[in-house]
């Protein structure tokens, strides 16, 4: 997930401007895991609304059984 984000950004190109949107749809994507849909939803516009989702909150997160860990890590697990 992360590695095509860093990949990109290890350029002498002028990169910045495209920092922000690039930064939010990876925190969404990472959110996304293991955070309850209607809040990632909810805070569609804008980065600051995903960074004050309550993480400490039972409200927040989805349980354990609906985490997504990713295709890699459950055929390790398996």
């Amino acid at each position: 997930m992360f590695e095509p984000f860093l990949r990109k950004y290890q350029t002498a190109e002028p990169m910045i401007v495209f920092l922000y949107d690039d930064m939010t749809n990876m925190l969404r994507s990472v959110l996304r895991g293991f955070v309850k849909k209607p809040l990632i939803e909810a805070a569609r516009t804008c980065a600051t609304k995903l960074s004050k989702i309550d993480l400490q909150s039972a409200d927040s997160i989805v349980v354990y059984k609906d985490v997504d860990i990713g295709v890699a890590a459950q055929k390790a697990l398996s």
